[in-house]
């Protein structure tokens, strides 16, 4: 794999600045468009996974080529500049970066031959040469990695419908071991650093389970519970977010509700009660305040909100005609969101900082 490294400008557009001079960076109030999409998803590139530093100085994220089947990977310095780290052929499927934000791991698949291929790799910003970690071919993707405290690595493989599994790999020499079998189709959704807790998602039988790093004390919740998808841990780990499907065999009901379990007592409580559909994306500063994506149902494109669990006051991140992903928090803050959002006229990576 060929690796490219420029420097690309960078156009800040603005929005909600009351000084006109003020120079646009990443840390402006308000919202921010980080890099301009239109020509590139006019060629068929779009963002892909994306992930901050630790350290939350630093945003990378994969761009995909469906089209051409290639991928790059950027990043985003504090002083606002993009550069393209990494360029090839196939298509990035996940993206994670080390505790001590020395390198990020990350996945490729290619099926050009008919049969998928893929690959794990590291890629240490010191010596910036890719090491390959893993080769699968025949047993689909490797998705959702994600670093350990440890170090070491856990991930979903699998054919990307039905027979996944999660295992973790030993980075020092690469022994993998299977933690969930292929029976369960478990998807990995957060890792919980503070417990040392993994939250996996049964994705055909509609289960929450955490179970420890190890693969032991496995748990299940919501396991009889509909169209239900957990989204991650609080900070303190103490809950799970997951979103569920109110009244799902009513028509003029069915809605999506945010609701958390307690991870130690299994109790449920909902935390939003409006009809429309309130998809929860992630917690934000503690188990009483959320990042959703709220719409009425219409087909029209939803907006991104701020939601206070306690007060049920809703505060808008978006007011627009476009259709946005929440990819996570810059700043190591909670107030400061980055997602990208496109129409039929537009394409682009935004944050917003409250």
């Amino acid at each position: 794999m060929k690796r490219v490294t420029l420097l690309l400008a960078l156009t800040l557009v603005f929005s909600g600045c009351k000084d006109d001079d003020a120079p646009l960076t990443i840390n402006s109030q308000g919202t921010v468009k980080l890099e301009n999409l239109d020509g590139l998803a006019s060629e068929g590139w779009g963002v892909g996974a994306l992930v901050v530093s630790n350290d939350g100085t630093t945003i990378y994220y994969a761009m995909v080529n469906y089209q051409t089947d290639e991928y790059s990977i950027r990043k985003i310095d504090e002083d606002s500049n993009v550069t393209t780290i990494l360029h090839g052929d196939g298509q990035i499927d996940a993206l994670d970066i080390s505790n001590d934000d020395s390198r990020i791991l990350y996945s490729i698949s290619n099926a050009e031959t008919g049969t998928v291929i893929s690959k794990m790799y590291e890629y240490p910003f010191q010596t910036q040469i890719n090491a390959l970690l893993l080769t699968v071919q025949g047993d689909g993707y490797f998705w959702d990695l994600q670093y350990l405290p440890d170090g070491n690595i856990v991930y979903t493989q699998g054919n990307g419908i039905v027979e996944v599994s999660l295992r973790r790999m030993e980075r020092e020499n690469r022994q993998v071991t299977v933690l969930m079998d292929k029976e369960l189709n478990p998807l990995l959704r957060d890792v919980d650093e503070v417990n040392n807790r993994l939250l996996v998602e049964g994705w055909t039988s509609s289960r929450i389970m955490t179970l420890d790093f190890d693969g032991g004390n496995l748990i299940d919740y919501g396991s009889q519970t509909r169209y239900i998808r957990p989204l991650g841990f609080s900070p303190d780990g103490s809950k799970i977010l997951a979103s569920e499907v109110v009244s799902p065999n009513d028509a003029n009901l069915a809605h999506y509700a945010a609701v958390s379990y307690d991870v130690n007592t299994g109790e449920k409580t909902l935390l939003t009660e409006s009809m429309d559909n309130n998809l929860p994306l992630a917690f934000g500063e503690n188990d009483q305040s959320l990042i959703l994506d709220v719409d009425t149902g219409n087909g029209e494109p939803g907006e991104l909100f701020f939601y206070d669990v306690a007060t049920q006051v809703y505060t808008p991140i978006t007011t627009n005609d476009m259709f946005e992903r929440f990819h996570g928090f810059y700043g190591n803050s909670y107030d400061r969101v980055i997602f990208s959002a496109r129409n039929t006229t537009e394409n682009a990576l935004f944050i917003h900082n409250k």
